[in-house]
């Protein structure tokens, strides 16, 4: 039995892949640009479990784009220049990133893993009125190989 589905619809998949066919193709007429927020996790002490996460956030993003949506991902673009380990700054992320998910027609609560901050926007979108589906995936990490090599590259930055 295929137990393999598409991340973005549900439909059954071969294995190895990540998105069906239509959904891989895409189409931004119908979707007609909306933004969608994507909740997945972000932060962990261990360094390469966080790189797996911020992996998978690209790969929904991914998807989400090829759908036609304009994917919004905070916890891609706030590390760049808050500090996940601060506590103060890690708040005032969450927040910025509630704000945000005020403009999006959707949240995409994605992976089999629900972290303490996407319980925190999740029960935010409730509380809000705004839609959610969650996209259960199996992996989507990259091979080792790939994971290893963007390891030496992150802690070489």
């Amino acid at each position: 039995m295929n137990n393999n589905r598409c991340i973005a619809c549900g439909a059954i998949i071969p294995e190895g892949r990540q998105v069906c066919p239509n959904c891989e193709k895409g189409s931004p007429e119908i979707n007609d640009k909306q933004l969608v927020f994507i909740c997945s996790p972000f932060h962990s002490d261990d360094e390469m479990q966080k790189l797996c996460n911020i992996e998978n956030a690209k790969t929904y993003c991914r998807v989400a784009s090829r759908q036609g949506y304009i994917p919004i991902a905070p916890h891609l673009f706030f590390p760049q220049f808050l500090n996940d380990n601060d506590p103060t700054e890690r708040a005032a992320g969450m927040e910025m990133g509630k704000q945000l998910m005020r403009k999006c027609s959707k949240v995409w609560v994605c992976g089999n893993h629900i972290s303490d901050g996407m319980r925190e926007e999740i029960a935010f979108a409730i509380l809000n009125n705004i839609p959610y589906d969650h996209i259960i995936s199996k992996s989507i990490f990259p091979t080792n190989a790939e994971m290893t090599a963007k390891f030496k590259e992150f802690k070489n930055e």
